[in-house]
């Protein structure tokens, strides 16, 4: 954000929340404090970071000498920076003496130097150094690691070296703080750059440190290397900017002046100069997109992972401790907050929910505190730090400054409702954000950038005097150039002093090579600048439908017209979503929304580009009273205001529309153009020059405005007005009217006086209309509209302390007048006024309110003319309204006209010829478009002369802000619009279509192992990483965008290199991840088109086709006549036979993209192969058939592979033909398949082969693999280590990681790649009759040709990180990886595992089982397994046996349940060889992209490159994270990857539903009727979900408080929901006590709960005697004082004000007097709450002792709290099930009787009212009962009637048997339920969770029921399914199957023998998608064909409660009950 846009006044505000407030009287440090606290109000505000460093540059002595003597560029290099602020800072510097002395600082950056690989990211991304190292601790070598993985020489000749080694060790918030000498991380790191320093010796060192460094041994340190230095302590509020943080700068020297230190910490305290700009200058409008993108990230779960969560129960004490003292009370205003958050409706809601209690409470007590003090901190700008505990400072040091800026603090601003972003952070350190490029950083990330980032002022300043006072020794100093670094083109010698900006070597040859053709091929044509005039009743109703209409739509977004609602009072409006707080009076907004886009082009073609003002025929009169200073500034105001040229600048859409034009002067005039939906306007404001001190009012105000009537005929139509500074005051008349209510402090419930305060000074309750008249009638000509009335106040509407009237009557001239206070946000709240005005929204920085009148204050800042007028019950009040000064009409000849634009051209290409580069085509960039236009005076100097210079496009956002005014008037010329093709033979011509220019190769992977470690780990082949960093960083930029000025004319130039981004692309177009697939030769094409930057969430779901269209086929040969394929089947059967003859390519393409931000552009270049790939996913849905329609595919036989001589193999091959279909299923399906193909094909047609594990594959020969038609393998076969031993031997190959450990999956994937490699070359020579199997054997070590492995020697190397870790060495056998593999794993890699595996081991049995495997291993590894050495083998090779899959080129692959393959798996079927391929599933993966890539992957399609890293973060290199980093792709290529995507689904995917309406199939829902005691325990956990926002989380470890929390424990143990929490306690029942059952009645909980708290009292009763005896150690020690003790404090507590409920505070009262005359325990008895366990020797220990005591018994006083309200809810809930509907019942709240149907309880504190005041209260926050403090909510209120009764439940008792009961009425209802289905009928039972399945499977074995479950091993499983799949059931056969509804034992199984299915709960799932696919799966298992019964489908659910809210979420229309 400019500030030209920010009015330039400071405005103060003195008391920032924290600690005990002080009473409004007392005296006020923002009045009279230290000044250095204090923003500087006497100078002018600077809120530029060029002007900061053009003010600060102008007052560093010698700077023009140090530039006269300087004779070459400054040799800089940077070490542990993080940000580079001293890059920043010198390119300002830059700026800044260019401006001032036409002579540019050039500088050269040697090298920076970081670790952490996010950082090296932006550094490399925004600076480009020529060397980018990693680990500082290497640079003391001769050669260091780079960035990329490169290893290179170590530059030292450097003028400068600025450094910020790491503070870790310093920091105050480290316990365990590290010296300089130790090995911690800081020592470290500084002993690297001292290192480095002993070598180099550069003349100059500047070092940052945090101030707690040891700084007199650092500066020890550098005295002994021959340097003298000097540290100082700095803040950034004294340099320029209102930011609060002290750092230590040192400077050491190598020089012969040992003064010079000490002159250099005098020069930089001369160059202070204090922050004048508030804080709310450096922030951005809430609205801008930037700070959504940061919402966004910072309401994710798990963002702000890097703060530790504060126990709330230490911190709850001394919040109600501070709520007491000052009388705050005890409600919640700001955040609604009981366990969740409910912010206003400005603020981030989002963000609020995912804060912790002590957050969300510390919000409140800080708005409270602002409240006493009559302060609305909704309304002002502020800063809390929220990380802070309460009774600490938790504002900012002083009012508009920020406090200090670390990882992570939580930096709230009060006005937004949501804290600072990242990036505003970063603006806080004086970082100009506007140029930086930012990718993927999150904002834990840039909080860690900003809190670690040294200030560029502060940094600046100090190397600015450093370099002055070293200008002699720096310019004897020889210059040696940084080519040795960067191998660059000897044109690259020229020095940077030419280029713009502070460009490196690197930059500086890049920007001279660019070369532009095709300028003489442009053709002219006019550049229309100029309007196309509009009405203004046209423009307004168009504004009014794009605008903002809700502040979740931000910039550019729109909500939904039906979601909308407006309200009646204020015309406020909102979205249902935001809506709630204030209330207001809402109806639904009918409002035919457009486009803000579409909008926001037709108002630009509204308007001219350029425009100037003539006010020559307007005179002025000086007011008399008016001083002569005022008046000539004004003057000198309104004549700029005449001499400007107003260009555009840009447009923005808020609640209203804005449109800016300003001048390029010094003095800043600036047009501004403001639509609301009702009105339009123009204001000029004139920001006044920051060389004349503190400005005048009037700049704070417009100067001129013209109000735009409807009728106008265009924007210019209208009559101007001036404003004269000219001060008004009337005095006016309020009379109160209506009724009295309370306060607005009375409503927030804070008390009328406090222990600390005392009495309040302010009304306790207002008027709720006031008449507003003048005394005299004759002043009413002092205002612009009248302001007399009667007004109604709208204290739900939004405004400063509810303070919103409106005055009845209705508009008048089309305007509203409303009447409120509009506090001044960055002053005190003493300065706060009301005023009459037409508009109340938000106003966001920089905007004014156009008052017509205020009250009290003539001068703000000042004291009020009178007493400030407050509402109260004041009757009649006398005020002054003021008048800032008058508006007078201007003549009709002063018009704002466009300005004469004459020889506006621009050149394009002519139509249809498109833009080409020539030969060499990446090498030179093409003309795309040319602008030339006259400039204005003011403009001329901005332009370049004598020939065109390149723009540094990553630093010149201002520059193109200022050439908005025609650059957004070009259009791209149409054919670049357009895809067009690019013919290069230059890259067809290179290895592998990787142009060496523009995508240079990036460097293999070797992998190594770390010593004493089992861990492989992947890095950068270091010399080919050079190269490939080397050329990285010299590739062409693919946009050229050049200047220059011709006398008055500038010309303008955009050129693009369109061929550098397709041969990136081209070089990503991957080869096939899959063997046998090739590519053909690929297309390339480029385009050029205007870049949308709106964001696109969500691009729609994929859609699936059927083939219900499709032409249906005959039956197959040889298929079963007794089970023909069904019609549908026919019509997939075809669609598969034609996929598999279908020779159409399919096209894979790479996108690569280039942005150009400022120009709104976006090149796009593109690279397409064609592949032809056979086969697809069939993806019908359970019980289609797919097995069916699989086998009818290999019976149609009409792929034609092998043919007869490939059969024969008579000539080497890579992979022997086979015409076998290879079926790889899962284990449980091993059965099931072979007797498909056995049902559905005629006898002896198909030659089956089934391998189930190792003892299968050792016996098969190739020959039978030949002659075999269908071979079907379990997926378990290849997670077996043994399968894959045996393939690296056959292969010649090293052994492969273990296929089941997930943290080796990458590395498994590319060893698996070379050995299914090698095993083509040993298939090679096996099919070659001149070598045959002997030459095989050679290859494969068996027992007559042994191998013997020798190990490599390696070095061992430091791991290059800036913590100590074990160093490594490479292992002995080093793998490669050439290409990084492209298979995808199916799941997160996170472990070092899988879970399958982890549990095989955790077994003793498994243990001596897989120990046993690997000494076999071990013992024949050499055996020859294959027989290459028997007679028969060497006779004919295809009589080997123990052959592995990979060998053989199969006819087809069918894969079924693939979206259930391991990583190994879906190596092994990438390995795989075939003629086509086939994946099955009935619910595949097609959530996003990624899924569906990963399914392409499986054929052998590359759907595009990754985006992320595929591995996990164990498995990436450094240097691919730092990749990772580097770019961000466009939400429009995301799109593009999703059209690529649904194409790759309408081409090879097809879903089908089966038609089998013929089977009967019924669906019910029974309805389970929970018993009141059940109910009760459910609803006492929902409540307490609920008023957590459904975010319960398990408590840590032995923090369990109440039995109420023990019980959530105990449920959210196992559960990772609170839904799924909920589920298991409404289908499984049990109390907390050991013979608890779900059969009890309440009475019976009664019981429980009163042994509970009796036990928890007696357990108080000893913890007070523990706590006394202790007191009583302590009161005889020395020095002992009672004041302020913690025991004592708390004891007086309990005494006093109680704990906060009225019977918990009479029992420990009883407690605590019970106790007094008993002699005190000693300190071995009893139960220690927290004591230490060392003896304690000091009365320091012993207070620690007491005080950890005392919190627990404030641990215990919760717990008796929440036991207390547990038994009083159980009570209540007990007395309104025992009594009649038509009982009375007490209410405990008013004392009055209703009837037990209007009655009600809280669910959290267990009182009994009348719905009416519970609710009432509820709204309140609160209970209604006396002393009860409990906080309450509308659903905190449990009506007596969805209670129940007793007796209602007394007959389900009955049917209950045995000891089911214990399980709960669901399952009780379940058991019955299976009883009563037919004993020849089997059941399904689906349960979603393990636990919960234990609990069905118990109760129904005590019902005697027989019950199956799939678990164990592969037999196991298929053992338990064969059982159940067996035609006759007998008497003691189980015929019930419990099945995990989600998980994969079951998936495929055709179990149509059961006919039942019974769903105990509703599926738990993300999305609606995912419950579908799981329903269908699991109700597929038995509603399929083969099915002879009726299907019935039971679901369980418990009415009002969880299920049948999931159910009807998830499965909307599923229910029809």
């Amino acid at each position: 954000m400019t500030d030209e846009y920010f009015f330039t006044s400071c405005f103060i505000f003195n008391r920032s929340p924290g600690g005990s407030p002080r009473k409004s009287g007392d005296s006020d440090s923002g009045a009279s404090g230290n000044p250095r606290t204090q923003l500087a109000e006497h100078l002018p505000v600077i809120a530029d970071i060029g002007g900061m460093f053009a003010d600060l540059v102008s007052r560093v002595p010698g700077m023009e000498n140090f530039l006269t003597a300087m004779k070459r560029p400054l040799r800089v290099a940077t070490m542990c920076s993080g940000t580079e602020s001293p890059l920043l800072a010198l390119d300002k510097i830059g700026d800044a003496t260019e401006k001032l002395y036409g002579t540019r600082l050039a500088v050269d950056h040697v090298f920076s130097c970081e670790i952490e690989p996010f950082k090296q990211a932006y550094i490399e991304r925004n600076f480009a150094p020529p060397i980018l190292f990693r680990d500082i601790r290497e640079l003391g070598g001769d050669q260091a690691t780079t960035a990329y993985g490169a290893k290179i020489n170590v530059p030292h000749d450097v003028d400068m070296l600025v450094a910020g080694t790491s503070c870790v060790d310093y920091s105050n918030l480290n316990n365990e703080r590290k010296g300089l000498e130790a090995q911690g991380e800081s020592g470290q790191t500084f002993r690297g750059m001292m290192n480095w320093i002993r070598k180099s010796q550069p003349p100059i060192i500047i070092l940052e440190n945090v101030c707690n460094a040891p700084w007199d041994q650092v500066q020890k340190k550098f005295e002994d290397e021959g340097y003298h230095a000097r540290f100082m302590r700095v803040d950034t509020k004294r340099f320029y900017i209102p930011h609060t943080r002290t750092r230590v700068y040192l400077f050491a020297c190598k020089a012969s002046d040992a003064s010079l230190v000490e002159a250099w910490k005098g020069m930089v305290k001369s160059l202070e100069r204090p922050a004048s700009a508030t804080l709310e200058a450096f922030l951005f409008d809430a609205d801008d997109p930037r700070v959504h993108e940061g919402r966004r990230m910072l309401a994710r779960p798990g963002e702000d992972s890097t703060r530790a969560n504060t126990d709330w129960g230490r911190c709850e004490s001394r919040h109600q401790r501070a709520r007491l003292e000052e009388g705050l009370g005890q409600r919640r205003p700001f955040t609604h907050w009981d366990g969740g958050c409910t912010l206003p409706d400005f603020a981030w809601n989002d963000w609020g929910k995912a804060q912790t209690d002590r957050v969300l409470d510390l919000m409140d007590i800080d708005y409270l505190r602002l409240a006493q003090l009559d302060i609305d901190s909704m309304h002002k700008t502020l800063v809390w730090n929220l990380s802070q505990n309460v009774d600490r400072t938790t504002g900012s040091v002083a009012p508009g400054i920020c406090p200090c800026l670390t990882p992570s603090m939580v930096p709230f601003v009060t006005n937004r409702g949501g804290p600072l972003v990242g990036i505003e952070a970063l603006s806080l350190q004086g970082i100009p954000v506007d140029d930086l490029l930012l990718t993927r950083e999150s904002e834990n990330q840039m909080s860690d950038l900003a809190g670690n980032a040294m200030t560029t002022t502060v940094v600046g300043a100090c190397m600015l005097a450093a370099m002055t006072l070293m200008t002699d020794n720096l310019a004897a100093k020889k210059h040696k150039t940084a080519r040795r670094a960067l191998l660059l083109d000897d044109d690259s010698k020229e020095s940077s002093q030419t280029m713009q900006g502070s460009l490196t070597v690197v930059q500086a040859a890049a920007a001279k090579k660019t070369e532009v053709v095709g300028q003489d091929k442009l053709v002219k044509r006019p550049l229309d600048l100029g309007m196309k005039p509009v009405g203004m009743k046209e423009l307004l109703s168009k504004a009014n439908r794009s605008a903002r209409l809700c502040v979740c739509e931000g910039e550019t977004g729109t909500t939904d017209a039906d979601s909308l609602v407006i309200c009646r009072d204020c015309s406020h409006t909102c979205c249902i979503k935001c809506c709630g707080r204030p209330e207001h009076n809402y109806e639904k907004h009918v409002v035919d929304r457009i486009l803000p886009e579409d909008f926001k082009e037709d108002l630009k073609n509204s308007l001219p580009m350029h425009m100037k003002l003539d006010v020559s025929s307007a005179k002025f009169t000086k007011p008399k009273e008016l001083l002569g200073k005022v008046w000539d500034d004004w003057m000198d105001a309104i004549k700029a205001i005449g001499e400007a040229d107003f260009l555009f600048r840009g447009m923005k859409r808020t609640n209203v529309w804005r449109v800016y034009y300003s001048c390029a002067s010094e003095d800043k005039v600036r047009l501004e153009l403001r639509i609301a939906p009702n009105a339009a306007e123009w204001l000029i404001f004139v920001d006044p020059s920051i060389k004349k001190g503190k400005p005048e009012e009037f700049h704070e105000r417009p100067l001129m405005r013209m109000l735009l009537d409807k009728s106008a005929k265009s924007v210019l139509d209208g009559t101007w007005e001036f404003f004269s500074p000219e001060y008004a005051a009337v005095p006016v008349i309020l009379e109160g009217k209506g009724e009295l209510e309370d306060s607005w402090q009375i409503k927030l419930g804070m008390l009328t006086n406090s222990k600390l305060n005392g009495d309040v000074n302010w009304p306790e309750e207002r008027w709720t209309q006031y008449e507003v008249k003048l005394k005299d009638p004759k002043n009413a000509t002092e205002f612009d509209r009248s302001i007399t009335g009667t007004y109604q106040l709208y204290d739900k509407c939004d405004a400063a302390q509810s303070s919103l009237h409106k005055r009845i009557g209705g508009p008048q001239n089309g305007r509203e007048m409303y009447f409120f206070m509009d506090p001044r946000r960055n002053q005190k709240g003493e300065f706060d006024y009301f005023v009459f005005a037409d508009n109340h929204r938000r106003l966001m920085y920089g905007e004014d309110r156009m008052e017509t009148a205020h009250l009290d204050f003539r001068n703000l800042g000042q004291p009020p003319s009178g007493d400030r007028f407050r509402p109260s019950d004041k009757k009649v009040v006398e005020h002054m309204a003021h008048t800032f000064g008058k508006w007078t009409a201007l003549p009709q000849k002063v018009a704002l006209m466009p300005a004469v634009v004459q020889n506006a051209v621009v050149l394009t290409p002519p139509v249809n010829a498109v833009p080409t580069q020539g030969e060499d085509s990446c090498s030179k960039a093409v003309a795309i478009m040319r602008c030339s236009v006259p400039l204005s005076s003011v403009d001329v100097d901005l332009w370049p002369e004598n020939g065109y210079t390149t723009v540094r496009l990553d630093k010149s956002h201002a520059t193109f802000q200022r050439l908005e005014w025609f650059t957004s008037r070009m259009e791209l010329p149409k054919v670049v619009e357009k895809w067009n093709q690019l013919s290069d033979d230059h890259a067809l011509s290179c290895d592998k279509f990787a142009c060496s220019r523009c995508a240079p190769t990036p460097p293999t992977l070797l992998w190594s192992r770390q010593v004493g470690s089992q861990k492989i780990q992947a890095r950068e082949d270091p010399l080919q990483a050079s190269k490939y960093e080397q050329a990285l960083k010299c590739r062409p930029e693919p946009f050229v965008v050049q200047w220059t000025r011709e006398k008055t004319t500038g010309n303008l130039m955009i050129a693009g290199n369109p061929a550098t981004l397709v041969h990136r692309a081209l070089a990503l177009v991957a080869p096939s991840g899959v063997r046998g697939i090739e590519s053909k030769a690929p297309h390339m094409s480029w385009r050029i088109v205007r870049h949308d930057d709106r964001p696109m969430d969500n691009f729609g779901e994929f859609e699936l086709k059927s083939n219900r269209h499709d032409k249906q086929v005959a039956q197959p040969p040889n298929w079963s006549k007794k089970y023909p394929l069904r019609p549908e089947q026919l019509r997939s059967l075809g669609w598969m036979v034609q996929q598999e003859i279908n020779e159409t390519p399919f096209v894979e393409e790479e996108i690569c993209e280039k942005l150009l931000p400022a120009l709104g552009l976006r090149m796009d270049g593109k690279a397409e192969v064609s592949k032809v790939i056979r086969g697809g996913i069939v993806a019908d849905q359970v019980g289609y058939g797919k097995t069916a329609i699989s086998i009818g595919v290999i019976l149609a036989n009409q792929l034609k592979f092998p043919t007869p001589k490939q059969a024969k193999v008579d000539a080497p091959v890579k992979a022997i033909p086979t015409k076998a279909t290879l079926v790889i299923a899962p284990s449980q399906l091993l059965r099931q398949w072979p007797r498909e193909v056995e049902k559905f094909s005629a006898r002896g047609s198909l030659n089956t082969v089934v391998l189930k594990t190792m003892s299968d594959l050792n016996s098969l020969t190739a020959r039978e693999v030949m002659e075999a038609d269908v071979v079907i393998v379990a997926t378990t076969l290849f997670r077996s280590s043994l399968y894959f031993e045996r393939l690296a031997q056959l292969a010649g190959r090293p052994s492969l990681p273990d296929p089941k450990s997930s943290s080796q999956a990458r590395h498994f994937t590319s060893v698996y790649k070379d050995t299914v490699a090698s095993l083509e070359d040993q298939v090679m020579r096996l099919t070659d009759k001149k070598l045959g199997v002997a030459e095989v054997a050679k290859h494969t070590p068996t027992k007559k040709t042994p191998t013997k492995k020798t190990p490599m020697k390696s070095p061992i190397r430091a791991s290059a990180r800036n913590t100590p870790r074990k160093s490594y060495a490479e292992d002995d056998s080093m793998e490669t990886d050439d290409e990084i593999s492209d298979w995808d794993d199916d799941e997160s890699l996170d472990g070092s595992e899988s879970e399958e595996f982890v549990k095989e081991k955790s077994t003793p049995k498994r243990k001596r089982i897989v120990k046993q495997r690997s000494m076999e291993i071990d013992a024949d590894g050499n055996k020859d397994h294959w027989g290459l050495e028997s007679a028969q083998a060497e006779y004919d090779w295809r009589d080997i046996k123990s052959v592995p899959v990979e060998l053989f080129h199969w006819r087809r692959v069918i894969v079924d349940e693939f979206t259930y393959l391991k990583p190994s798996d879906k190596a092994v079927v990438m390995g795989l060889q075939s003629e086509s391929r086939w994946c099955l599933s009935g619910t595949p993966p097609v959530g996003d992209f990624a899924d569906i890539k990963g399914t392409a992957a499986l054929l052998g399609i590359n759907l595009g490159s990754d985006e992320v890293p595929r591995y996990n973060k164990s498995e990436i290199t450094k240097v691919e994270t730092f990749q990772f980093f580097k770019e961000k792709p466009t939400q429009q290529w995301h799109k593009r990857r999703w059209e690529v995507a649904q194409g790759f689904l309408n081409r090879y995917m097809r879903q089908n539903i089966a038609e089998i309406d013929e089977i009967k199939f019924k669906e019910d829902v029974c309805d389970v009727q929970l018993r009141p005691a059940e109910r009760a325990i459910y609803l006492e956990l929902d409540h307490y979900l609920q008023s957590m926002d459904m975010k319960a989380k398990k408590k840590k470890r032995g923090a369990s408080e109440s039995d109420r929390d023990a019980r959530l424990a105990a449920v959210l143990g196992n559960s990772s929901s609170a839904e799924e929490a909920l589920l298991k306690r409404v289908a499984h029942f049990e109390l907390d006590d050991e013979a608890g059952t779900a059969l009890r009645t309440c009475q019976d909980i009664v019981n429980v709960r009163k042994t509970q708290q009796e036990d928890c009292l007696k357990e108080f009763g000893e913890a007070i005697l523990k706590a006394r005896a202790m007191l009583s150690q302590m009161s005889q020690m020395p020095d002992f004082t009672p004041e302020d003790n913690p025991f004592i404090r708390w004891e007086n507590g309990v005494q006093g004000e109680g704990i906060g409920d009225p019977t918990a505070s009479e029992l420990l009262k009883g407690v605590v007097k019970a106790v007094e005359g008993e002699p005190s325990s000693t300190m071995d008895s009893g139960k220690s709450v927290s004591m230490k366990k060392t003896k304690t020797a000091s009365l320091d220990d012993k207070l620690w002792e007491l005080r950890e005591h005392t919190h627990g018994l404030r641990k215990l006083q919760k717990e008796l709290v929440g036991r207390v309200r547990s038994l009083r809810f159980f009570q209540s809930v007990r007395d309104l099930q025992q009594a009649k509907m038509d009982d009375s019942v007490k209410c405990e709240a008013c004392s009055k009787k209703f009837a037990k149907s209007k009655s009600g309880v809280l669910s959290t504190c267990g009182h009994i009212g009348c719905v009416t005041c519970l609710k009432v209260n509820a709204e309140n926050q609160e209970c209604g009962v006396k002393n009860c403090d409990c906080a309450t909510r509308d659903t905190s209120v449990v009506t007596a009637v969805s209670l129940g009764t007793e007796a209602s439940a007394d007959s389900k008792s009955i049917k209950t048997d045995g000891g089911v009961g214990v399980h709960g009425s669901k399952i009780i209802d379940i058991v019955a339920h299976i009883k009563s289905i037919p004993d020849d009928e089997r059941i399904l039972v689906f349960v979603q969770f393990p636990d919960l399945m234990q609990q069905v499977s118990s109760a129904l074995n005590e019902a005697g029921i027989k019950t199956l479950k799939l678990k164990g091993s592969v037999h196991q499983q298929t053992g338990a399914l064969d059982e159940f799949q067996k035609e006759n059931l007998k008497k003691d056969d189980a015929r019930v199957l419990l099945l995990l509804s989600r998980d994969e034992s079951a998936s495929g199984a055709n179990l149509t023998t059961a006919n039942h299915a019974i769903f105990v709960h509703p599926l738990l799932t993300n999305t609606a998608q995912e419950y579908i696919a799981s329903e269908t799966q699991a109700i597929g298992r038995i509603r399929r064909y083969g099915q002879q019964r009726e299907v019935r489908i039971w679901r369980f659910i418990a009415r009002d409660s969880v299920d049948s809210e999931i159910l009807s979420q998830r499965a909307a229309g599923l229910m029809q009950n």
